[in-house]
């Protein structure tokens, strides 16, 4: 992870819910942090963390969801309702730290992160995916004792239903490009992360909300990969049907406003706002600057479809498109019947940790 807007940001949360009963709303981080000064970093781990007030709201308002959903004679079961009473008192007697971290409100053998999923996973609907022995790795404040769900990087997406990065089909070029088993050349990871940074900096919160091609939201849900210089586009939610599915296992991304958009046959500019997801690849390509052309299509030279770097992708005839697909399967195929015993698993967040204290 690097510095800059986090999924946990931005994601589902109960705050600013009209009643407890209510599921909740996403974070208007707009109007709560207006500029990067408005965050406070983390001296641990350099990464951003959300103003304190967002962290009394959450644990307000969590803890009067909770108090509901406890007495809820409707509860699925005696289990949960404990779960969801203990949550209650837990938050009851928290109180918030100067970096907005939840402690102090634990007895006895409870573990801060396992506390900290089990919140999220009531602020989600659904319970995260992130391993316990990985929540260490993911702590985004580097406090032992926080449980302020909003300070760790968890996730929901079911197993199996997203594509993944398989190390195997890259390696790095002695002039430090990234070369795939099907014959493209992608840049460095130098290249894409200083395109990322620049990319960052002409959006929320480095620019105005007005004047920014994407809303918090969407720039929240890249996450930049150090092992390719892919931007991962990380869905984050996955229990609201609309916003958790993939297409064909491409990225998508939630997005309030669409980038201004220019007919390139009449030069006319259209701005008009569409609420729900969009692909991630086809959203960035348009918020930096380049054109889409309906006649064409984007072709991801990494075939990792939920990267959305720019630097990644050429805009190509479907004839092209099919025929690079088409190619790289063939290597595909080849690299696993060769290599059997190749890990065919993405990389651990321990080994992606160790990545990015090697590359940054």
């Amino acid at each position: 992870m690097v510095p800059g807007l986090l999924p946990a940001h931005t994601r589902k949360s109960i705050f600013h819910s009209k009643n407890p009963r209510s599921s909740g709303s996403r974070l208007n981080l707009e109007k709560l942090a207006s500029s990067a000064g408005d965050f406070i970093v983390s001296p641990e781990t350099g990464l951003w963390l959300l103003p304190v007030i967002v962290a009394e709201g959450d644990c307000e308002n969590d803890a009067s969801r909770l108090t509901y959903l406890a007495t809820n004679p409707e509860a699925p079961s005696r289990a949960i309702t404990d779960k969801w009473k203990t949550l209650a008192k837990i938050l009851g007697r928290t109180s918030i730290g100067p970096m907005g971290c939840m402690d102090s409100g634990l007895r006895g053998n409870q573990l801060p992160e396992r506390v900290a999923g089990e919140l999220a996973g009531v602020e989600m609907g659904t319970p995260t995916t992130t391993e316990e022995s990985d929540f260490e790795h993911v702590s985004m404040c580097g406090n032992p004792d926080c449980y302020n769900p909003r300070h760790y990087h968890l996730e929901f997406a079911k197993s199996g239903k997203t594509t993944e990065l398989i190390p195997g089909w890259y390696m790095v070029a002695d002039s430090g490009e990234i070369a795939t088993i099907w014959g493209d050349m992608l840049p460095s990871v130098a290249t894409s992360y200083n395109y990322f940074v620049d990319f960052q900096s002409k959006n929320f919160p480095f620019v105005p909300i007005e004047k920014s091609p994407l809303t918090s939201t969407p720039m929240s849900q890249i996450i930049f990969h150090p092992y390719t210089g892919c931007w991962e586009s990380y869905m984050y939610e996955s229990n609201t049907p609309g916003l958790a599915n993939k297409k064909n296992g491409y990225g998508a991304m939630y997005a309030r406003k669409e980038p201004d958009r220019v007919d390139i046959d009449t030069g006319e500019i259209f701005r008009g706002y569409r609420r729900g997801t969009v692909l991630a690849h086809k959203l960035i390509w348009s918020a930096s600057g380049r054109m889409l052309d309906s006649t064409k299509e984007l072709n991801h030279l990494c075939n990792y479809t939920r990267c959305c770097n720019p630097l990644h992708i050429e805009q190509v005839d479907s004839a092209v498109n099919r025929e690079h697909g088409d190619r790289t399967r063939k290597f595909r195929r080849a690299y696993a019947a060769s290599y059997p015993d190749s890990p065919t698993k993405p990389l651990t967040k321990v080994e992606l940790r160790l990545l990015y204290r090697s590359v940054f």
